[in-house]
């Protein structure tokens, strides 16, 4: 049982008007590992249907390039990379921090030379395929989540299985476009043994690591723009004198997380309609960091960091780029509706 620590302050007791603002949300404790089909994970294999086609985004996708001097010449490099060497890139680097980990007479991450050549050859991106702009992008598995995983959470009914996918290039936005597929795992009796994966994604943050969750129900309250004016005010004064500078850092989880509220940092607050009227609500949050504010780091964290046995704070590898926040939301009157997203 992994567990975040109680919050420095009973906000409720401080505002009982919050009780009422009061949000479940699941966080997700994302964790490196090796999940297989049949688990909840982040970035792992999904239960997919061998006779339903895997998704594949059809939009007009673009790769930008990076300009570097070699020999004297300008020349141009693809900065859309491989599945495969943005696997062998983490492998290295977290190889090499393990070691300077386990050597406390080495003050920086050091590599081999064979590492090192790995990366170069990797940053180079000489061996890139060409990237051919008409293509379908074929989506990567962002999540998969089972009821049995998280018994606070409303699944649609006659489903026990959210999963969800994107596409790994940036999109009008400038961010990944995600669908979500709500299921029944009993009604997958022949699983694909094989998932596609894209020739290229548009860069590495975009490629979820294998995580294997460690499912928490939390509490959350809104940012303080989503408050009535009266409250906002009354919080405010009060954390100038208790010297609290953030308040999310008490009220909204800016990590991976199930349902909840938005932790509005990047932009104000955006109400969202879904394409038939309904309002939209968040799903699932992705983020960069895992623990952002001391008062969200887990308590067996905290215990591993002290005895050096703990990962990346970046478990995930995804990087949504500014603000690290990207929040997918789904409908109030039909999950099955098209999921939308923002950067927060």
């Amino acid at each position: 049982m992994v567990r975040t620590p109680p919050r420095p302050f009973d906000l409720e007791t401080l505002f009982p008007q919050l009780t009422s603002f009061a949000r479940s949300a699941v966080r997700l404790h994302p964790w490196p590992g090796a999940p297989d089909r049949t688990a909840s994970s982040v970035g792992g294999p999904l239960l997919w249907p061998a006779d339903e086609p895997w998704p594949v985004c059809g939009a007009a996708h673009e790769v930008g390039v990076q300009r570097f001097f070699f020999e004297r010449r300008m020349a141009t490099r693809p900065y859309a990379t491989t599945p495969a060497d943005v696997r062998r890139e983490r492998a290295i680097r977290r190889s090499a921090a393990d070691r300077s980990v386990a050597d406390r007479s080495v003050a920086e991450v050091q590599y081999t030379a064979e590492e090192r050549a790995v990366l170069d050859r990797i940053a180079s991106r000489a061996d890139v395929p060409e990237f051919r702009p008409g293509e379908p992008v074929v989506l990567v598995p962002v999540a998969q989540l089972f009821a049995d995983d998280l018994p606070w959470f409303d699944f649609p009914a006659g489903t026990d299985l959210l999963q969800i996918l994107w596409c790994p290039f940036e999109h009008e936005d400038g961010q990944v476009r995600p669908e979500a597929r709500w299921r029944s795992s009993s009604s997958v009796q022949s699983p694909s043994t094989e998932q596609p994966e894209p020739v290229l994604i548009q860069r590495d943050g975009f490629l979820p690591a294998p995580c294997e969750v460690r499912p928490e129900q939390i509490v959350e309250y809104p940012s303080l723009d989503v408050l009535p004016p009266e409250l906002r005010s009354r919080i405010r004064d009060w954390m100038t004198s208790a010297g609290v500078d953030h308040w999310l850092d008490l009220a909204c989880y800016r990590g991976w997380k199930v349902a909840g509220w938005e932790s509005w940092a990047l932009i104000d607050p955006v109400s969202l309609s879904c394409r038939c009227g309904a309002a939209m609500t968040p799903l699932l949050t992705a983020a960069r960091y895992e623990s952002d504010a001391p008062a969200w780091t887990p308590v067996e964290d905290e215990r591993a960091a002290a005895e050096h046995r703990l990962p990346s704070g970046e478990p995930t590898g995804v990087d949504m780029g500014p603000g690290g926040v990207l929040q997918i939301y789904r409908c109030t009157a039909d999950a099955r509706h098209p999921v939308q997203h923002r950067t927060i």
